[in-house]
């Protein structure tokens, strides 16, 4: 599953600056540092390698315009590939050793210094039968954007800079920040406002339409007015009926904000769903419409549902602004 079929994980990044003219260098620059073959991982000294792969063979090291360049977009992966050893069957191997180090040496312990020694030669027998473990992580570069096809930090992370260092590609994360320019609760307020502009049917543009349900994850401010504490800072709610429940009126009551919720936007009866991080801006379990045929459809529809997110923020910020009575919005960054 992913860009390709089925549901997605999204993280968007934005490109400011792109060295590559089109997809097709792009794909050749890829090319030019793709991850070695899975057969040479393991004669790597750690057993650890990271490159890209094809976009459309994860084991592809071979990197060409016919196996990455797909409608007419540069398609890639990340892989990770790294010996794994079962923990399970090191620590077992270490009470062995430690075992006959006592009965050679006629101790009841075994120092510092021989634990030490003999984790690290455990590890380095175990090593050489060790499985591969291997992750990918699909990256769409869509002109001004960097799709990226996760929602884990750390998998973010590694694509972003491997995109950096190997391609001169420097990906940024769109800002979104309130009316005050503060990023850092952004998300949650306006989830938080999304919700209740569903449940009064109050949702701005004509061409939205939103269903939210549960789970609802919800966090609490650092710090309440009147200085007390008390207040779980982080709870999730559960059921059929978590819009109307008295157990969210008591947590909105508490000053408690939606972080996350499953989403649903409908547009001309087309039909996204999803899970929505406000904190990461990202998006889980993503279901895009049934008529997207093809692969440029889904790109497409992709972009569309973060744009139309997009634009409810952009309302939701400037009533903030008129409310408050601020007459100029803190700039953020294009998107």
């Amino acid at each position: 599953m992913g860009f390709q079929k089925g549901k997605l994980k999204l993280s968007m990044y934005r490109i400011d600056d792109n060295p590559h003219n089109g997809a097709i260098e792009l794909i050749e620059a890829a090319a030019k540092k793709a991850a070695i073959p899975i057969s040479d991982v393991k004669t790597t000294p750690d057993g650890v390698s990271i490159g890209f792969a094809s976009g459309k063979i994860l084991l592809d090291s071979q990197i060409t315009e016919g196996n990455s360049l797909i409608d007419g977009y540069a398609v890639l992966n990340v892989r990770s590939t790294a010996k794994k050893i079962d923990a399970g069957l090191l620590k077992a191997v270490i009470q062995r050793e430690e075992a006959a180090y006592r009965k050679a040496n006629n101790s009841e312990f075994v120092p510092k210094k021989a634990r030490r020694q003999i984790k690290e030669e455990s590890v380095e027998r175990l090593m050489a039968d060790a499985t591969l473990a291997v992750k990918g992580t699909e990256l769409v570069f869509d002109g001004d954007r960097l799709l990226i096809g996760a929602t884990s930090a750390r998998e973010c992370d590694t694509a972003v800079m491997l995109v950096a260092k190997d391609l001169g590609i420097v990906p940024e994360i769109p800002k979104h920040s309130n009316a005050d320019g503060d990023g850092f609760t952004a998300g949650r307020e306006f989830l938080t406002w999304l919700f209740n502009a569903i449940q009064s049917d109050d949702l701005p543009g004509d061409d939205n339409q939103m269903m939210i349900e549960g789970p609802l994850e919800l966090l609490a401010p650092s710090e309440r007015e009147d200085g007390k504490t008390g207040i779980c800072t982080k709870a999730k709610i559960e059921g059929d009926t978590v819009a109307n429940s008295a157990e969210l009126e008591t947590m909105f009551r508490e000053k408690k904000m939606i972080r996350k919720a499953k989403l649903a936007l409908v547009r001309d009866e087309r039909v996204w769903r999803f899970t929505f991080d406000a904190d990461a801006w990202n998006f889980g379990s993503l279901e895009l419409p049934e008529d997207c045929e093809t692969f440029a459809d889904r790109v497409a529809a992709v972009r569309e549902m973060y744009d139309a997110m997009d634009g409810l923020f952009n309302a939701w910020r400037t009533a903030e602004a008129i409310a408050r009575g601020i007459q100029e919005l803190p700039n953020m960054e294009k998107k």
